[in-house]
């Protein structure tokens, strides 16, 4: 497991990330990303009423068909084009990443990242080194709370039911998705993961030692870098679309 270095700011300008960036665009990139991070030290997004509207938005409405295959709006694309989603997408892991290091959560460190893209990284100087996950990948990133430390966290940043979620401790399976566009862009799911999301959906009224979490970054290569939490995205989706059912009927 790679030791991370000491943090060194690099002043690099800013600008959007698209197939014509290099590598110190990249890296320009990167150092937004954890600049932007610092800047909202130990604070995670409140929960709004507006999330809702954005999952039912991004979120897909059809079923991935294979392990591999993403959900609608799958088109063939080039090696260039893959990569360059990877790149985002490990940017977007390490601000998710950045965020969560700095709530100082109980044994929180690299090796909850359990991400395979998590190396490309590691032209940053802060993540020489960082290596992919060997073990099978869960979720990009995994916490496990067994202080409470998360929990309650949530639950005073109005996720989670006081009633319910007061002095658990569950494991939480963190899945990253990034984009350089709005919060409400189509997420693309996996098989895998859609079925890790149905699977862990929860209960009503009723708490669960497995929670799984949609980390929505959106606008990554912009000033207005940001994030959302949904926490049980298909208990949100099931509940928004039996509400909008009952409206209609």
């Amino acid at each position: 497991m790679a030791n991370i270095a000491k943090e060194e700011a690099v002043s690099i300008p800013l600008k959007p990330f698209d197939e014509n960036s290099k590598e110190e665009d990249y890296l320009a990139l990167l150092e937004h990303v954890i600049a932007t991070a610092k800047s909202r030290n130990g604070r995670i997004p409140t929960k709004s009423s507006s999330d809702i509207v954005d999952l039912l938005n991004s979120l897909p409405d059809e079923v991935p068909q294979s392990p591999s295959s993403p959900t609608s709006g799958f088109h063939w694309r080039t090696e260039e084009e893959i990569e360059l989603d990877r790149q985002i997408g490990a940017a977007g892991e390490l601000y998710a990443f950045e965020v969560l290091k700095r709530l100082n959560l109980p044994g929180f460190g690299l090796e909850n990242w359990q991400s395979n893209i998590r190396p490309r990284v590691s032209v940053h100087p802060s993540y020489v080194g960082v290596e992919a996950w060997h073990s099978a990948e869960s979720a990009d990133i995994t916490y496990d709370d067994s202080s409470g430390a998360f929990t309650n966290l949530l639950i005073g940043n109005g996720y989670l039911d006081s009633v319910i979620w007061k002095d658990q401790t569950p494991k939480y399976f963190f899945e990253v998705k990034t984009t350089t566009m709005e919060c409400g862009t189509t997420i693309f799911l996996g098989r895998d993961q859609y079925d890790r999301m149905q699977r862990m959906k929860l209960t009503n009224r009723k708490s669960s030692e497995e929670v799984y979490c949609i980390l929505r970054v959106f606008k990554i290569d912009t000033t207005d870098l940001d994030l959302k939490i949904y926490i049980d995205p298909a208990g949100m989706q099931e509940k928004a679309m039996e509400r909008k059912s009952r409206v209609c009927g």
